[in-house]
């Protein structure tokens, strides 16, 4: 049998594959703007220091300071920052509608001030 078709899967890994890089580069290029309007070259926790600053009690974990917000959704992308001497949260969160949103939440309370 001449002219077989390829395996569907097969087909679907290199758009797969530009479809993540794309996201992860957006995600880096809009933390990288959302640091820049919000307090210049911000300075940010790396994941140990961000789970050390929850476990020592100077930072609400995640889930909490968007309960506390008032926001509902599922944490996507997340970056502790120091900004004029306050730690805050710029987290993306995707809605139960699927719609994404990118917040910037005081760390230690939750206290949205606003999008980004």
């Amino acid at each position: 049998m001449t002219g077989a078709r390829k395996p569907v899967m097969k087909n679907m890994i290199p758009p797969l594959l530009r479809l993540v890089a794309g996201i992860a580069l957006a995600a880096v290029l809009s933390a990288s703007a959302a640091q820049a309007q919000y307090g210049g070259s911000a300075d940010c926790l790396g994941p140990g220091e961000t789970r050390n600053a929850v476990l020592a009690g100077q930072i609400l974990p995640i889930k909490d300071a968007i309960a506390a917000a008032g926001l509902y959704g599922d944490p996507l992308k997340v970056n502790v920052c120091r900004d004029n001497g306050a730690l805050v949260y710029y987290v993306s969160i995707l809605d139960a509608s699927g719609s994404a949103a990118r917040y910037v939440l005081d760390a230690r309370n939750g206290t949205n001030y606003g999008t980004y």
